[in-house]
C-alpha cells in the first residue's frame, strides 16, 4: 500500500494473522500503532488468551482498513486503475511470425 501524499509504503496483510496469534499486542506496537497496541495490551490483561485467536482473524483487515482511511491506496485499487488505463489505450495483438516456419521447426525439433 502506498500513500500518494507522503510517499510512504506499508504492507497490507490479508487473512489470518499468525504473527498476532504468536506475539499478540506486540504486533501493532511494532507496526507503529501505539494507541491500538495500548488498547490490545489493556484488553489482553482483562481476558484469557483465547481472545488472541479471535483477534488473529480480524487484525489484518482492521490494520489494512485503518491504513486506507489514512490515505494509503490498496494494491488492488492501484492494479485496477493501471488495467483500466491500459485497456483504454490498448492495441490489438498482431501475429508477425510465419506459422509454417514454426511448425517445420517443431517437427525438426529445433528452435526457429
Amino acid at each position: 500500500m502506498t500513500n500518494p501524499q507522503t510517499g510512504q509504503h506499508r504492507t497490507g496483510y490479508y487473512g489470518f494473522s499468525w504473527t498476532y496469534l504468536i506475539f499478540g499486542w506486540w504486533v501493532p506496537l511494532l507496526r507503529g500503532e501505539l494507541a491500538i497496541a495500548a488498547l490490545h495490551f489493556y484488553s489482553r490483561s482483562s481476558r484469557p488468551d483465547s481472545g488472541n485467536l479471535i483477534v488473529s482473524f480480524l487484525y489484518n483487515s482492521q490494520y489494512r482498513n485503518r491504513k486506507i482511511t489514512e490515505g494509503f491506496r490498496d494494491l488492488q485499487a492501484t492494479i485496477n486503475r493501471f488495467l483500466d488505463d491500459h485497456n483504454a489505450h490498448s492495441k490489438p495483438f498482431e501475429w508477425v511470425a510465419n506459422p509454417d516456419k514454426i511448425i517445420a521447426a517443431v517437427r525438426r525439433g529445433h528452435q526457429i
